[in-house]
């Protein structure tokens, strides 16, 4: 995969990105995705908790994702997880896809959280995947099933990265992180509110091991609120 850390302050990936931008922000985010790549918001709360806020990912027009979870903050100063913040920027009609990375800097640090892509293996049609919101974020859990039935009703499970099975938190969260629902067991179901803007899907393991859905949104909020 072709591509860069945007070390300026705040960080920036620019995946599939074919050049080097020592510019602005906005330029070099804008000359990724001219190339084709996608420019992801790295670590929203490393060092302070305003590191990124929403009102600054909404200000940039070309990020895609931002890190739901970062994997070294942990051994770092700062708060991995940035759920609230993604919950922020999907509120407010910016629809971004949330990822977990490692952010790789030394061996122990590899493997703590991962994105699946269901894609094509590809950088191509990685990048398209990833564009369009087709993966999800994980610290160890995989996904087995996830539909919607014509009846609108949103189902899924997960197991463990070695397949074992137990029963896990299900949390449905809405917009401004609203915790619309919360199930306990070996798959959970909800029954989508056509009120609710966007629903994504929490689930976390016994051991803390957790999974993150892209939202399941109604695209009228997102369209009309970027107009």
């Amino acid at each position: 995969m072709e591509g860069y850390e945007y070390s300026f302050d705040g960080h920036m990936l620019c995946i599939g990105s074919k050049s080097l931008s020592k510019d602005a922000h906005e330029q070099a985010a804008s000359l990724c995705c001219q190339e084709g790549g996608v420019v992801i918001a790295c670590h929203p709360h490393w060092k302070r908790e305003d590191y990124w806020t929403a009102e600054k990912i909404l200000s940039y027009g070309d990020i895609t994702g931002m890190e739901v979870y970062n994997g070294v903050i942990s051994r770092l100063s700062g708060r991995g997880l940035a759920s609230d913040t993604w919950d922020e920027v999907l509120s407010s009609g910016r629809l971004i896809w949330g990822l977990a990375n490692d952010d790789f800097h030394r061996w122990y640090d590899l493997a703590r959280c991962w994105n699946m892509v269901f894609s094509a293996p590809n950088q191509c049609a990685i990048i398209e995947a990833v564009k369009k919101g087709r993966f999800y974020a994980s610290t160890g859990l995989y996904l087995t099933e996830l539909k919607i039935t014509e009846g609108q009703m949103l189902s899924l499970s997960a197991v463990h990265h070695n397949g074992f099975e137990e029963e896990m938190r299900y949390e449905f969260i809405g917009s401004g992180s609203r915790i619309l629902s919360v199930k306990y067991g070996t798959s959970a179901s909800l029954l989508l509110d056509f009120e609710e803007p966007y629903v994504r899907v929490c689930i976390t393991a016994q051991n803390g091991a957790k999974l993150w859905t892209q939202p399941v949104y109604r695209s009228e909020f997102f369209e009309r609120n970027q107009l």
